[in-house]
């Protein structure tokens, strides 16, 4: 209903929102229906500097559905994107543990946790706390890092992203997503 009323009236402001909040909505549990709504939502946004936040937001958004789809590939590819976009609107280090999840799901554990330790000082050092979608980020990158990785490797690895600048988090993440399909 919201959202007709946005459309109506044509509110563009409010429309982009309410459909940014449905699709983060759809994360929990309808990993297809997010996907879709996340899609849309970039179609209806536009590049300038006034939508980087949203278009930040919807390109993670986007990463953790297709990750939540078994869009492994996918995933890597929209994980390119939102590394830019979320780097524009100063928000990388916030999504850390979204992009472990990603690597966790393509086998890389030791950068799987190197991020989950980007994501703890991230919320050390910003005294935030972990969103719904970053804590099922790091629950499913938990679970398979833990399968595929002895408990000691994963701690000295942990430590290891304390450490990570932005710019080597850049570097890290472009390089494992881009490696994917070639």
């Amino acid at each position: 209903m919201a959202l007709t009323l946005a459309e109506a009236s044509a509110v563009d402001r409010y429309r982009l929102l309410i459909m940014s909040d449905m699709a983060w909505t759809h994360q929990m549990g309808r990993a297809e229906t997010a996907v879709t709504s996340f899609h849309d939502l970039l179609f209806h946004l536009d590049d300038t500097v006034r939508q980087g936040l949203a278009r930040a937001h919807a390109t993670c958004g986007l990463t953790v559905a297709l990750i939540a789809a078994g869009r492994i590939d996918d995933a890597s590819h929209a994980a390119l994107r939102a590394v830019r976009t979320l780097q524009q609107a100063n928000l990388l280090r916030s999504r850390s543990e979204v992009f472990a999840w990603l690597a966790a799901a393509l086998g890389d554990m030791a950068t799987a946790a190197i991020l989950l330790g980007v994501g703890e000082s991230f919320l050390r050092s910003s005294e935030t706390e972990r969103d719904p979608i970053s804590a099922l980020a790091r629950v499913r990158a938990l679970e398979l890092i833990e399968a595929g990785m002895p408990d000691d490797d994963r701690q000295h690895w942990g430590r290891q992203g304390s450490d990570v600048g932005e710019a080597e988090l850049v570097h890290m993440l472009t390089n494992t997503f881009s490696a994917v399909g070639q």
